[in-house]
């Protein structure tokens, strides 16, 4: 997007400012100081969240900000003096006064890699396929240099909505999907070519590019899966609704904030889950046939311990798209926590044919499902498959430690289930009796039992 104010223009995808027709030299961290500060500029920014944003879990100097403040004001011609751009708060931080406009103009100039520091011409013929090429894909004006970050975008929220408690931190599959579906717009093919990525697309649609911009920020940030980088999500995600109040997806992105914060115990907020639930219940207002607005009721109505209602609200969605696979996922963990683990297998195996490329994700849930089954052989190969992809995924860890528990391999479940813990700063047997929602009270006073044996109080 393009942030033109005075005689300036920053380009946060060209990596660019321009003043005065010409490009003007950055630093990457003042590039990034001015970006930042532009996109916050309804506010003042506090210094420490400046050096959180800029040199995030590095220790530095605050002469390291006080030097990108300078440069950047002598970048944009103003000083301290005049403060016409960059406003000194003092005692709390900096703001971006200057009059900012976006223009409507988008039509992609040119590519830059910003590691290479060079910038790559696109052709007049490649602009013009990729203009009619979006309209065909997206029904709408998307900028065409959005597309690859979008579609990068539609994996990370397939894994998202598959599983919250079995979140992979790596982003390297989620680009897998995006470059494969990329390479099929290369071909020429007008239109996606599954009814669950007519879904995915759908459901990002909005007349809004600077909610979807937001979206996107948003999901930059949430995809790293830190307590840090969760809020900062939410933060994108509330501005997208802030911009396109009827934005579904913002609505549902939002709610998920609180969902993986309930389930990872990041968080003591009480009212994570009724958050959630008024979020998901407003997205359904919004947008009716969404599956993954379903999806995120039907997850909040489990982790609310109402079964019945999660296992109408997640057939809702599969309704709505028999093809969706995190879908299935859903409801095989909802009828595995309801005490019908052997339903629920034939559901993941089903999500792993109808979406091979995110099996491994499946498997955390194939593996719980199999431990209430006694398949304890199945169950930890399963488990141990997607902590190969996510060795911090707590509910994988809690289930291999389970598995080992009662195999009485004691050892081996206290270690498992103390690496999983060094990610769970709120977690408490308390919080574990809260939320687990077996429908089987023994199946939690024994989860309890293992957490009582690694030390949790």
């Amino acid at each position: 997007m393009a942030y033109v104010f005075g005689e300036c223009e920053l380009d946060d995808q060209l990596y660019q400012l321009r003043c005065g027709g010409e490009i003007v030299e950055l630093e990457p961290k003042v590039f990034d100081f001015l970006a930042y500060l532009i996109c916050q500029r309804d506010r003042v920014v506090s210094r420490d969240e400046l050096m959180e944003q800029l040199w995030p879990g590095q220790i530095v100097s605050e002469a390291a900000l006080t030097h990108c403040v300078a440069k950047a004001r002598k970048a944009v011609q103003d000083d301290g003096a005049q403060q016409q751009v960059i406003k000194t708060q003092h005692g709390r931080g900096y703001r971006f006064v200057a009059a900012v406009s976006m223009p409507e103009d988008d039509s992609p100039r040119a590519v830059v890699s910003r590691s290479e520091g060079r910038v790559v011409p696109l052709s007049e013929d490649r602009v013009v396929s990729l203009s009619k090429d979006r309209e065909a894909w997206f029904g709408q004006t998307f900028p065409p240099y959005r597309q690859s970050r979008l579609l990068a975008v539609l994996g990370v929220f397939l894994v998202v909505v598959s599983a919250a408690v079995v979140w992979q931190r790596s982003f390297s599959p989620s680009l897998r999907l995006g470059l494969m579906l990329s390479q099929r717009h290369e071909a020429g093919l007008k239109s996606p070519s599954t009814r669950a990525e007519q879904s995915r697309l759908q459901f990002l649609s909005t007349d809004s590019r600077a909610a979807l911009d937001y979206l996107l920020r948003g999901w930059d940030s949430f995809h790293l899966l830190t307590p840090k980088t969760n809020g900062q999500a939410r933060r994108m995600f509330q501005h997208a609704i802030e911009v396109d109040s009827s934005y579904a997806a913002a609505y549902v992105s939002l709610g998920w904030t609180y969902v993986i914060e309930w389930v990872w115990f990041w968080s003591e907020n009480p009212h994570g889950l009724e958050q959630a639930f008024l979020l998901a219940q407003k997205a359904i207002t919004l947008n009716a046939t969404c599956p993954y607005a379903h999806t995120l009721l039907a997850d909040v109505y489990l982790l609310q311990k109402r079964h019945a209602r999660a296992i109408a609200e997640v057939k809702r969605a599969i309704a709505l798209d028999p093809a969706c696979a995190q879908c299935s996922v859903s409801l095989a963990r909802i009828l595995t926590f309801a005490g019908r683990p052997q339903e629920a297998v034939g559901l993941v195996e089903r999500a792993m044919r109808l979406d091979p490329a995110f099996a491994a994700y499946y498997a955390a849930d194939s593996g719980h499902a199999y431990r209430l089954l006694g398949r304890y052989e199945v169950a930890i190969a399963e488990l141990k498959r997607a902590l190969l992809h996510n060795p911090n995924l707590f509910f994988a860890r809690t289930n291999l430690a389970l598995v080992y528990s009662e195999l009485g391999r004691k050892e081996e479940a206290r270690a498992e289930l103390a690496k999983g813990l060094r990610f769970t700063p709120y977690a408490s047997l308390q919080r574990a009796q809260q939320m687990m929602p077996y429908t089987d009270q023994a199946k939690v006073e024994q989860l309890l039992t293992v957490l009582r044996q690694a030390g949790v109080g």
